[in-house]
């Protein structure tokens, strides 16, 4: 059972692990490229970004082009690979956090997924200690 979305969008960081077979990485990368913005890493292939905006987006593409090494935007990042897939969120800002929160619900509902914060607390038993017990 998937945690709620709050839940798992006040976390910084989400692993997301198939709890059978693999993440279909090209099933994945299409996804990503219909939520707002997004941009796919040429340095880095693994990597994908989310903006808000096309002009963010270039601009991004523009300083990747021009140093490989260049840190990333503060938006949501995704690192894909076929047994793991990390999310940072992008902290509290509500339009970067829908987009997150567009892709966790792509993400969970074609997939059935181990869901981990940054210290690797099984987001399932977050979610069942926060329940009213009754």
């Amino acid at each position: 059972m998937t945690p709620p979305l709050d839940l798992l969008l006040a976390e910084g960081t989400l692993t997301f692990n198939p709890r059978t077979g693999e993440f279909d990485t090209d099933a994945v990368a299409k996804a990503v490229a219909g939520i707002g913005s997004s941009y796919h890493d040429k340095a880095d292939p693994t990597v994908f970004a989310l903006f808000v905006d096309p002009e963010a987006r270039e601009a991004c593409r523009a300083a990747r082009a021009a140093d490989p090494n260049d840190s990333y935007p503060y938006v949501p990042l995704l690192t894909v690979h076929p047994h793991e897939i990390m999310l940072f969120t992008a902290g509290s800002d509500a339009p970067l956090l829908a987009l997150a929160g567009q892709f966790i619900t792509w993400l969970t509902s074609a997939y059935d997924c181990r869901i981990e914060n940054e210290f690797g607390t099984d987001m399932e038993a977050v979610e069942q200690a926060e329940k009213p017990q009754g």
